[in-house]
This record gives C-alpha cells, sequence and structure tokens, in this order.
C-alpha cells in the first residue's frame, strides 16, 4: 500500500505546483475507483512555493536568483485550481473534494527536510532544477543525511491557464509523466463510472493514531467488516483518510466522518474529525464555492 511521496514546486505556492499536485490526486483516484484491486498510485503529494520564505531558503538566500517573500494567506488566489475546476476533465464528487482542500492549504516554503522525507520533487522550469539540486546538496550538509528525493522537470507548456487547447496539453504532459513515473494506465471508464468510490476526510494525529495503532489491527478490522479499503496519506491540516470501495459502504462512511465519528463495534468512535477544521474549512472561498457538490452522489 506504500508509494512514493512527491512534492510540487512552483514559485509562490498558488501556481502550476498546486494544480499539479490536485491534478495528480484526481489521476490517483481515477485509478483506484476503476480498478478491482483499487491500486493506489502513490502514498501522498503536497507543495509548496520555492520563494516562500523558510530558515532554510533564508540561510541560502544567495542562491536564490530573486527577493524571497513571506508567506501571505490573503495572497492566496487557488487561479489554477478555479481552471482545473471549470474543466470537465474528471469531473466527479471525488475531484470536487479534493478542489476543495487543496485550496484550503496554508501557503508554505521549502525546508531542508523537504529532501529526506519527499521521494519525488516535481518542478517546472529548468532553472528551477539546478536552483533544487543546489539546495538538496545543503540540505544534505545542514542534516547530515543523504537525500532520497529525485527531482524531475515537469513543462506544462505556456498559456495554459487560459488557453483550453493549451490546458489540455499540459494535462496530457502531466498523465504522461505519471505513465513514465509511476506506471500510471489510464482506466477506460470514466471516475465516476468505476465499480469503486472514494471519500477522503483530513483527521489529526490523535485521530489517524487511532486507526495505525496496535499494528494496525483496528485499522484491518475495519477494512475486514465493511469490505471498504483505508489509505493514509500527509494532507493539508494533517493526514488524509482515503476510503475506497462500494458506493453504499463509501456513502456511509462518509456521512459518519462528517456527523463528527465513524462508529465500530459496541458503538466505539474510530474517527472523529475536529469542529475546529469543518470550521475551517467552512471559511474557505474555494470551499464555499463548491458548498453543497462534495457528496458522493454524482450530479447528472
Amino acid at each position: 500500500m506504500a508509494g512514493p511521496k512527491i512534492l510540487c514546486i512552483d514559485d509562490n505556492h498558488d501556481d502550476r505546483g498546486v494544480f499539479v499536485q490536485a491534478y495528480l490526486e484526481c489521476l490517483r483516484l481515477w485509478l483506484a475507483n476503476c480498478t478491482d484491486s483499487r491500486r493506489w498510485l502513490f502514498s501522498d503529494v503536497t507543495s509548496c512555493g520555492l520563494y516562500i520564505e523558510t530558515p532554510f531558503s533564508k540561510n541560502n538566500k544567495k542562491a536564490f536568483p530573486r527577493t524571497l517573500q513571506l508567506a501571505r494567506q490573503s495572497e492566496r488566489t487557488n487561479r489554477t485550481l478555479h481552471v482545473l475546476q471549470q474543466c470537465r476533465a474528471l469531473d466527479s464528487s471525488e475531484k470536487r473534494g479534493i478542489l476543495a482542500r487543496v485550496g484550503s492549504r496554508e501557503l508554505r516554503g521549502l525546508y531542508a527536510d523537504d529532501f529526506q522525507s519527499r521521494d519525488i520533487i516535481i518542478c517546472f522550469d529548468r532553472e528551477t532544477v539546478e536552483l533544487l539540486c543546489y539546495l538538496r546538496s545543503e540540505a544534505e550538509r545542514d542534516t547530515h543525511e543523504v537525500s532520497r528525493a529525485r527531482i524531475y522537470y515537469l513543462p506544462l507548456g505556456k498559456g495554459w491557464e487560459y488557453d483550453k487547447e493549451a490546458f489540455g496539453h499540459a494535462r496530457k504532459n502531466v498523465r504522461i509523466w505519471a505513465e513514465r513515473v509511476l506506471g500510471f494506465r489510464q482506466p477506460g471508464e470514466a471516475i465516476r463510472e468505476g465499480m469503486w468510490r472514494t471519500a477522503q476526510v483530513v483527521v489529526n494525529e490523535y485521530e489517524w493514531w487511532a486507526l495505525v495503532k496496535d499494528g494496525e489491527r483496528r485499522r484491518k478490522r475495519i477494512e475486514e467488516k465493511t469490505g471498504v479499503r483505508l489509505f493514509f496519506g500527509r494532507a493539508e491540516g494533517g493526514k488524509c483518510v482515503s476510503v475506497v470501495g462500494d458506493r453504499d459502504r463509501v456513502q456511509m462512511a462518509a456521512r459518519d466522518f462528517l456527523r463528527g465519528g465513524w462508529a465500530g463495534g459496541e458503538g466505539e468512535v474510530l474517527l472523529e474529525v475536529s469542529d475546529l477544521k469543518r470550521k475551517r474549512r467552512r471559511k474557505d472561498s474555494l470551499t464555499r464555492l463548491m458548498h453543497g457538490t462534495t457528496r458522493l452522489d454524482d450530479d447528472v
């Protein structure tokens, strides 16, 4: 069930990296929904801004061709997510949920331990590849650990944010990269027509620990009892629990999550979504834009 951990890097954590993060997540759920084995393409994918200041980048600021900036949440536009939202590609409740979650991210920069905790780093300019290679060597010097991150250049082309044909070309480039590096194979049916459906819920560390403690026996018991498969990954605001299975089972699990808990045997609460996270999600503009569309029933 384990797979590579991916980090997408653009300049300000509000551009190409955010789009590729969301689109890769859509491809992963497309494959999970439409394969008998519910194949999970990678462990998790996150994003960051190269020119957002962190202690690590500040210590190496002479290597940067541009001035570093502090993260300002008020400047987050989610414009590339809106482009993906307006496109009909992979349209489904899964896609809408991904866009809402990624749209609520906290802007962040690059840290030294990103080169140790990530298996794959994706960037979109050849100049950035050179800079990241240098920063990787500096991170190894700072942490005294050999980096495990491989750096990939993924070209998206120009004008894809405004031109429909160019945007289709950008998505194709991401799929080709996923085929070559991750082993992605495009299913023959639409994401919402697969034999499985997927619901995702962000939980905190305590809630995640309730599922994986005791050698993951509790997690396995849930999977055996319900027939769903549970996948864990890093996400904005905590851990992301992905529930993949029969539509009715996943629907029931999602409702229990949103009510505040997934009840197991004898009424035992296995997961609980904090009120704080729900309030925070409601405040986000992209979440409000998509409010009412995150159910598992497809719009006709």
